[in-house]
This record gives structure tokens, C-alpha cells and sequence, in this order.
């Protein structure tokens, strides 16, 4: 009597399948989440004349990889103060607001392999 490998040739088949497209919903994952953090940064960014705010935006850096901030040339001392100024942080707490819903959106496409 011999085995029939039939079916476990297809389940490795399938496995392969939804394990292929795991990078690009992971990719747009981030970037969704990253766009969402843009938005909540730049809704919280001081204003004096919008300069700072309107710099606030996101740059892709490779799959699965974004980074959030601001480009004006004063948004770390907004970020973290001065001896003159209070800090008014809006750039970190904006990012660190959006990651527990991004970890849940990666673990979820992680179980949709399983």
C-alpha cells in the first residue's frame, strides 16, 4: 500500500502561494500605517506660520521600511526643546500612536499563512 503525496504536495503548493504575497501586504501594511502616523504628526505639529507642519510627511526607504518626520531644520528643537523653549514633542508620540495597530496588522497576515 503507498502513500498518496497528492494532497501534501498541494498544501506545500498553497503554503508557497500565500507565503509569496506576504512581503507586499506587509509593504502596504507600513505604508498605510506610515501615511496614518504622517497625518496625526501634522495634525499635531506647533504653528507659527505652517512652515514646520507643511513639512511633516513620510519617505518610503526600502519594502516594509518608511520613516516619519518633519523637514524643517528646527523640528528637533520643536521635538525636544531648548534652554529657551519648552519641548512640544508631537513627532514621536504621533509615530508611537500608530505602531500597536500596525503590529496587530502585521501578526494578522502573519496568520493568514497558518
Amino acid at each position: 500500500m503507498g502513500a498518496d503525496a497528492s494532497e501534501l504536495r498541494a498544501l506545500a503548493a498553497a503554503l508557497r502561494q500565500r507565503a509569496a504575497a506576504i512581503p507586499a501586504k506587509v509593504d502596504a501594511t507600513t505604508r498605510a500605517h506610515g501615511l496614518q502616523a504622517a497625518a496625526i504628526v501634522q495634525s499635531n505639529a506647533p504653528v507659527d506660520t505652517g512652515a514646520h507642519r507643511a513639512g511633516v510627511g513620510m519617505d518610503v526607504l526600502g519594502l516594509a521600511h518608511v520613516e516619519v518626520g518633519a523637514s524643517s531644520e528646527y523640528a528637533p528643537y520643536l521635538e525636544y526643546g531648548t534652554y529657551k523653549m519648552a519641548a512640544r514633542p508631537h513627532i514621536i508620540p504621533g509615530v508611537e500612536s500608530v505602531v500597536p495597530a500596525w503590529v496587530a496588522a502585521i501578526e494578522a497576515i502573519g496568520g493568514e499563512v497558518l
